[in-house]
């Protein structure tokens, strides 16, 4: 799925716990997406660029290999600096409920950026119990 687009409200009715989404481009010559909210929560990881993330309390910028948390229903806006290569991973509350309640940072391990660059080959409505849906759960823990 292209992030570019008007996905917000998209993701949350796709029945999967996890959702990908990936974004090569350049944002910059893009305009900064409206202001939004979806019921999934978000992990946005910036491969390669700046993406600045916009919340009632602040801006934070995600500089490469680190990547932003923005719970469900967080209103927020996102837009980037230069040529920007990233992750979106979208996530069923339910399905990670010990996940933070308020946007923050994540240092990105090694781990687990490579979970994330495998779930943007997860198709949508992958097999529940199947491997791509173990592969998500383990991005949740």
């Amino acid at each position: 799925m292209d992030v570019r687009g008007d996905w917000s409200s998209y993701v949350d009715g796709v029945p999967r716990d996890l959702v990908a989404a990936n974004a090569v481009g350049s944002l910059e010559s893009m305009e900064q997406s409206r202001r939004h909210c979806h019921r999934n929560a978000q992990l946005l990881y910036t491969v390669r660029g700046i993406i600045n993330c916009e919340v009632d309390e602040g801006v934070w910028i995600v500089p490469p290999q680190c990547a932003v948390w923005i719970p469900g229903g967080l209103t927020h806006a996102a837009f980037g600096s230069g040529e920007v290569e990233c992750c979106c991973l979208f996530i069923e509350p339910n399905a990670a409920p010990n996940l933070p309640d308020k946007c923050c940072t994540i240092t990105v391990s090694n781990l687990l950026r490579h979970l994330l660059i495998r779930a943007n080959d997860i198709p949508e409505r992958y097999d529940i119990g199947g491997p791509d849906d173990r592969i998500a759960s383990v991005i949740f823990r």
